[in-house]
């Protein structure tokens, strides 16, 4: 069996790991592998035409499977806290407010209708606190704490 192993996806546009995703999508390699997980690894690997079944998280020591993105969190379904909304920016970003204070901003997924990628949840300074990172299935990725 012939595998690849690569660091991550974030640099999936870097010419020798490229050539190496174009491998097993080509047939020429079986495998892939992945050292570092990535939060959109399923849907990054399908536009290249690999099945989540040939490719294989290190970290997580497991195969990926598909997802259902039918089952991501759109944005006016984000849990917020009691008293306060999500609204649309005019910048076509999208803010949890409360009190006209910023909580928190929220990143959707590229080429998704306004699925939920991360929450950027603010401190009382307005400083990044922590964030939350999800799947584009609505499961939670990650929790990364800032402060």
């Amino acid at each position: 069996m012939k595998v690849e192993l690569i660091n991550s996806l974030v640099y999936q546009n870097f010419a020798g790991i490229k050539w190496q995703i174009e491998q097993v999508a080509n047939g020429h390699s079986d495998e892939l592998w992945l050292a570092t997980p990535h939060e959109d690894a399923v849907s990054l690997l399908e536009a290249h035409h690999i099945a989540p079944e040939k490719v294989f998280d290190v970290y997580r020591q497991q195969y990926l499977t598909e997802i259902d993105v039918s089952k991501g969190i759109w944005w006016s379904d984000l849990s917020v806290p009691n008293d306060a909304q999500i609204v649309v920016n005019q910048d076509w970003t999208s803010s949890v407010v409360s009190l006209g204070s910023e909580l928190a901003q929220v990143k959707w997924f590229p080429q998704s209708t306004r699925i939920v990628q991360a929450v950027s949840w603010l401190d009382a300074d307005g400083k990044l606190d922590y964030k939350d990172i999800y799947h584009r299935d609505g499961t939670l990725f990650a929790r990364q704490f800032f402060s």
